[in-house]
């Protein structure tokens, strides 16, 4: 009879597969961007979970589908739209009035390039820690290098000696090798340097790491003052831009999680 509506055919199981699959890699996507911001093995494996899941969770309610994928857009929005980056990143900068004189300024590591040069973070950090050298705040710095994970011939050694010699007068370097996190630091900073001897430093790292570094340091027996760096990749200050909100979310979330972690552990 013309004008009879016919109900509209239903998706075969394989469609429904397909949209749950592609639903919950876009979901996965999205949430894990609030905790990364590079393509790594580990967010391709996540996000291939949680392709399987929504496909899993599509071919059962289409509803509850929607609400996951929604809920993370939500999310999303929230991270990048509203203050809440600057509610997780409160607490954590730690800065304290540097003494005339210290026994030593110690310069956190960051990130490498493929050329051995030193990646944004690391050069705010070393440039911070140079400033203090300048001020004759201490006559040695402490410079670390991270553990290469692929290519053992790539350090940011020669960039860093190349960037302390432009000093009027280059100061004492000691370097401590293979570190692998803040706490290989403290501790590879405390076999080269005792605190018995060496008593008071200055630890100079990026604003988010300051509360927790400088903490492993006193845990290891160093009177500290803690120095954050500048921070030129992100306007950390004002945060006015979405990217900026989603990249403080992601530091401060990773800070407060390893905070837990370093306490749990009675690293600090």
């Amino acid at each position: 009879m013309n004008g009879t509506r016919h109900p509209s055919p239903r998706p075969s199981t394989g469609e429904r597969i397909a949209v749950g699959a592609l639903m919950g890699l876009v979901g996965c996507f999205v949430l894990s961007s609030l905790l990364l911001d590079v393509i790594t093995i580990q967010r391709t494996i996540a996000c291939a979970v949680g392709a399987v899941i929504g496909a899993v969770i599509y071919t059962k309610s289409t509803r509850v589908a929607w609400i996951l994928l929604l809920a993370s857009a939500v999310a999303w929005c929230v991270v990048a739209f509203s203050p809440i980056a600057r509610g997780v990143s409160a607490g954590l900068v730690r800065s304290d009035p540097v003494p005339q004189s210290v026994d030593a300024v110690v310069v956190l590591s960051g990130s490498v390039t493929r050329d051995g040069m030193l990646g944004h973070e690391a050069l705010d950090r070393l440039l911070a820690g140079i400033a203090l050298i300048r001020a004759g705040r201490a006559s040695t710095i402490v410079i670390t290098e991270p553990q290469p994970w692929k290519d053992t011939t790539i350090t940011t050694s020669a960039d860093q000696r190349r960037l302390i010699a432009l000093l009027p007068a280059p100061p004492r370097v000691v370097v401590i090798r293979g570190v692998v996190s803040t706490r290989t630091e403290a501790l590879g900073t405390a076999r080269q340097l005792s605190p018995a001897t060496v008593h008071s430093i200055a630890v100079v790292t990026s604003p988010l790491h300051t509360r927790r570094a400088c903490r492993v340091f006193e845990h290891v027996g160093y009177t500290v003052a803690c120095v954050p760096s500048e921070s030129r990749d992100i306007a950390l200050h004002s945060l006015s831009t979405v990217s900026d909100r989603l990249a403080a979310f992601r530091m401060a979330v990773s800070e407060r999680l390893a905070f837990v972690l370093y306490h749990h552990r009675g690293w600090v």
